[in-house]
């Protein structure tokens, strides 16, 4: 019994530098971890900057990629996978130390991050893009709405000129796609800003049958389904001159054509009272006429003027 105490007496005096050389064995092991973690860390930042440059090259510079737009969406949300794996190991690393040091691979994850969000954005407005611009060349010119036309052409070029330039990496490695979306939405722009006045209301058939005759298209005499493309084949922004009096002269002959309808309209809805000449007689005349010859003195005086001007040749026939 007199041992037993003896030796655990002894084992409580050594403790103390047990225990010291406990915490020296356990720090040079950290010290030996640590070492492991950032060589661990320093490795994968070398892997991100790899898979970065890869990804710059396949998805910000391949040109060709712009004609498949749902593919390149497609294989940067699987992409998504594994970026998410590379933060869950920056995230373990930056753990380890507390959040304390600041990582080579955490700042290199998070630019890596940053660009793959935003690529994605850009590949969802060129996509956006090309669609609005399919739609613009092969629908019908005569039930094409313009005016979503030009919104679009306005919120895609201010999305390349404004919005990509608020991150600089982006901006940079995307120039080449850029360029093209933007040339494509000014070509565009141009022909939408001459066409649009072709699309006013005024604008009637018979019209377009005169503009083929300007441009030199009988082929499109007879079709109401040609397009933008049908359009620009034959140059028909080459006659702008042309074209503009003749819209001049469609709009005259709509503000005719509206005093005419406003005219029929009104004799249409006017009810003449009636009255009798004098008291139980069967001889009746009509009531107020002061105001129905005014009326008639009017519209007589519009109708002159209107048929007077050679813009109402269609309404005359």
């Amino acid at each position: 019994m007199q041992e037993d105490i003896e030796r655990v007496k002894e084992l409580y005096e050594k403790l103390p530098s047990k225990l010291a050389g406990a915490e020296e064995a356990l720090k040079a092991k950290q010290v030996s971890i640590e070492t492991i973690i950032h060589t661990s860390s320093d490795t994968l930042s070398k892997k991100i900057r790899a898979f970065q440059k890869k990804y710059i090259e396949t998805y910000l510079q391949d040109k060709s990629r712009i004609d498949e737009c749902h593919q390149t969406l497609e294989e940067l949300f699987k992409r998504s996978k594994a970026i998410q794996e590379i933060k869950s190991k920056v995230i373990l690393y930056k753990e380890f130390f507390n959040r304390k040091v600041e990582l080579e691979s955490s700042k290199n994850f998070d630019k890596l991050h940053e660009l793959h969000i935003q690529t994605i954005n850009l590949w969802k407005m060129i996509l956006y893009w090309r669609k609005r611009r399919e739609m613009c060349y092969t629908t019908p010119f005569l039930e094409l709405d313009i005016d979503k036309i030009i919104r679009s052409i306005k919120k895609t070029t201010r999305y390349f000129e404004e919005k990509v330039s608020k991150y600089p990496l982006l901006k940079e490695k995307s120039k080449a796609l850029a360029q093209i979306i933007l040339n494509q939405a000014k070509e565009t722009s141009t022909l939408i800003n001459f066409l649009k006045n072709c699309k006013k209301p005024s604008l009637k058939l018979r019209h377009w049958g005169q503009i083929f005759a300007i441009i030199k298209a009988p082929h499109l005499r007879n079709s109401q389904k040609f397009t933008i493309i049908n359009l620009r084949e034959v140059h028909i922004q080459n006659y702008m001159d042309e074209i503009g009096k003749l819209i001049e002269q469609a709009d005259l002959e709509m503000k005719y054509e509206t005093i005419i309808a406003k005219i029929e309209k009104e004799w249409d809805s006017m009810k003449l009272k009636i009255i009798p000449y004098i008291p139980e007689s069967e001889t009746f005349i009509l009531s107020n006429i002061d105001s129905t010859f005014d009326k008639i003195e009017d519209h007589l005086t519009s109708l002159e003027n209107v048929l007077s001007s050679r813009n109402t040749l269609h309404v005359k026939e």
